[in-house]
Formats: structure tokens, sequence, C-alpha cells
């Protein structure tokens, strides 16, 4: 619990430059400190969020970095309690405030009707988890999750993609609890719109693979979690692009990701075609020397849960992708080269053709299983394939890997027939 605490504190900055705010959260029943209440600053022209802070022990808490001279209004809110909301202004004069102690009142139900300001906290506590609330933080509507995150004071996105927020490093990240795709962070937070999303969470997972309490809390992990709208759990989203230089040289890739509830199906393509004249240091009276080089690759991905929503300790899916690329390289010598000499003249004529290739077809599958027995143990399974042809003229070279619970991988490497490949293939599903 205390690194989670530890987690969710915003820097504290002390710029001379800057204003603050600070004082401790009480309920105004018993004066019983309050913590993890939600303290947000808001620019007041245009609700923009400045800044956040979660209660710490005692309820208290001091916000630092902010703007002076710009009117400014604190919201404080906790569950169970009507929202505290009040407009302040900061300058050279007076840039900090100490609000000394806010008595927070039990919500009864009518006490809202009496709020004149409304807002949405932007960052709450629901037990353990840091819950990040999309309707308290002013964005476009066709911005994704990538922007949204950047808002959040105390999350920071590295050039690298990483992820971390308050220094602590995001090492998992999910969409309604489970992997989004191939599981990489640009894929979901550049690509899921803000509109679709309910609310992100950040909370620590436990590996329960431990024994121990203690081996338990030094291997957790910190764990992004996007929660989306139920409406918006369905989409699709990809890109394209082409190039095109000197030489009548092209190319181009694209990529397509259709996802619902219970299957995700990725596309993708890639091609370039390049033209390249090959000089030469001695005087050429006629060079037709070219160089063409053209690589393409296409491929599918799917993955197939078998519930809506089974939870991550207890799911089951069925993944599989096909892959084929080629390359072609061929290089045309069409030249006549003539050297003066003393007397005479020399003319060399070469002309020559070649020509190199091949096919690469990859496919693999799986089936997952995650159970969660009891609360303490978790149980693993896969079985899988993956075939690997490489082509290249006439021969076929294919490895085989097959996944079976409880084995080291099986490595196969022979030569065989197509057909007898497909076969293999079928057998292995069938098992």
């Amino acid at each position: 619990m205390l690194i989670i605490i530890l987690l969710l504190q915003s820097v504290v900055s002390f710029a001379q430059k800057a204003g603050s705010i600070k004082g401790a959260v009480v309920s105004s029943l018993d004066s019983a400190a309050l913590r993890a209440a939600t303290v947000t600053v808001y620019k007041k022209a245009d609700s923009s969020l400045v800044n956040y802070q979660i209660t710490r022990e005692r309820g208290v808490f001091e916000i630092a970095d902010l703007p002076l001279k710009t009117a400014l209004f604190v919201s404080i809110t906790h569950t169970g309690y009507a929202g505290f909301y009040n407009a302040f202004y900061l300058d050279s004069a007076q840039a900090h405030m100490d609000l000394k102690w806010i008595g927070l009142i039990k919500d009864t139900g009518q006490l809202m009707e009496e709020v004149v300001v409304k807002s949405v906290a932007p960052v709450t506590m629901n037990g353990d988890t840091l819950e990040i609330n999309p309707a308290g933080i002013k964005l476009d509507s066709i911005e994704v999750v990538d922007e949204l995150l950047s808002r959040v004071p105390g999350i920071t996105r590295w050039q690298d993609s990483s992820l971390t927020i308050n220094g602590k490093k995001v090492t998992k990240l999910y969409v309604d609890g489970r992997p989004f795709f191939d599981g990489s962070f640009n894929m979901a937070v550049k690509n899921l719109p803000k509109h679709a999303v309910d609310k992100i969470q950040v909370y620590q997972e436990k590996d329960i693979y431990k024994q121990t309490a203690a081996d338990i809390a030094k291997d957790s992990t910190v764990v992004l979690n996007i929660k989306l709208k139920p409406d918006k759990r369905k989409g699709y989203f990809g890109n394209t692009n082409a190039q095109a230089g000197t030489n009548d040289s092209y190319g181009g890739n694209m990529s397509l990701q259709v996802y619902n509830k219970k299957t995700h199906l990725g596309f993708n393509g890639h091609g370039n075609i390049v033209r390249n004249a090959l000089g030469d240091i001695e005087p050429v009276v006629e060079n037709k020397d070219l160089n063409l080089r053209s690589n393409w690759d296409l491929g599918t991905t799917f993955r197939q849960y078998f519930k809506e929503n089974a939870g991550l300790y207890n799911d089951r899916s069925l993944n599989g992708g096909y892959n084929v690329s080629g390359n072609r390289n061929s290089a045309v010598t069409n030249r006549t080269t003539v050297k003066n000499l003393a007397d005479s003249k020399l003319t060399d004529i070469n002309e020559g053709y070649n020509l190199s290739r091949y096919l690469r077809q990859s496919a693999n599958g799986s089936y997952d299983v995650r159970k969660k027995k009891n609360p303490s143990l978790l149980m693993p399974a896969m079985r899988g394939w993956k075939v690997v042809m490489l082509q290249k003229e006439t021969s076929l070279l294919t490895e085989m890997i097959l996944f079976l619970p409880a084995a080291q991988p099986i490595n196969l490497r022979v030569k065989v027939p197509i057909t007898s490949l497909v076969l293999m293939v079928i057998t292995t599903i069938c098992r």
C-alpha cells in the first residue's frame, strides 16, 4: 500500500516564480482526516487542468508550480462527501495560499443541488487503483489517449515510447483488462480516441507465482488499463503512406486493425521498388547499368477470445498469424567503354544480367488458457505451432516449432513438399 501511495504523489517543486496552495482535508462531522481525496486546480477561464494531487496521510496536500496572475479555482472531492470549490488568485504579493483545514460535508443527496460550480475530478482513488477520468480533462473529441495522458501532471511519455507515472515505469498496458493486439503502448495510446475511453486505471499487478508476501510486493509491476465505454468496444483504425523518389523508385505501406469485444484482427503490408544507376570511374560513352531491388511483405494476425469479459486470470484465447514476404534483386549491365591510347582506341563492350529472389512464408498459432485455481496459484497452459517456410529458387526449407504444455519447444527443420506441410499443420491443430 505504501508503494501505491508514493506512486500517486505529484512531484512538489518550489520554483520561485510559481505559486502553490496547501491545506488538509477532514470530515466536518468528526474532524477525521480524509486520505485519498482528490485536490484539483483548474484555470477559471476555460476549466483546463493545471495540476492535481491525492491527499496523503492526515489528509494533507500541497500543490506547487501554479501560475501567477491567473484566475484559478480548486476542487476537492472524496467519495461519500459533497465537493468543495473555491476560486483564488496568486501573484507576487501572495504567491502561496494556505487553506488550513477544509471540512467536507457528508453527501446526503440533496447537497449537490446547491453546488454552483460543477466539475468532474480528473483523478480519483478507488481502493488501491488510481483512476483518470477523461471527462475531467479538457480535450478535443478527436484527440487520442496519448494527448489525454500528456495533460495529466506526473505522467511522462519518453522517446522510446515508454511511460512513467511520477517516476514509476509502467510495464504493462491493457485495454479492458486484456492485451491490445501486440501489447505495445503505441498501438493503444496513439489510436484509441479520447471519446471512447470511460476511464484509465493505474494499479499494481502482483506476481502470484511468488510464494511469500515479501516476494509478491517486490515483484509487483505498474499496470495501465484503458477501460472503454460499453458502446465503444468495437472499431477500427489504420494508416497508409506512399513514397516516390528519383529513377522511378517507389514505396509504401499500410496497416488496418479491427477489434470488438472478443476479436482482434490485424492486416499489414509493405513494398518498395528501388532503381539505382551503377556508376564507373572509367570514361563511359554509353552506360545503361541498372540495379533493380524490390521487397514486399503481407501479414495478418488474429486473437479470438471465448468470453467477452473473462478477466486476465480467467481467460482463454486462440491466437495466430500468417506472413509472406519476398525479395527480388536484378542487375542489368549494358555498357560500352572507350579508352584513348597513344596511337589507338580500345573499345570494351560489356553486357550481363543477374537475378536473385526468395519467398518466405511463416504461420503461427497458439491456444492460451489462464486459470486461477485458488487465490495463490495461477495455472497457465499453451499449445501452439509455428511454421516458417523459406523458398529460394526450387528448394523449400521448413522449420516447425511445436509448443506443448510443461515442455520445452520442439524444433524440427526439414525439407518437405507443400502438400505434406499442410497435412502436418492440420494434424497439429486437431490435436
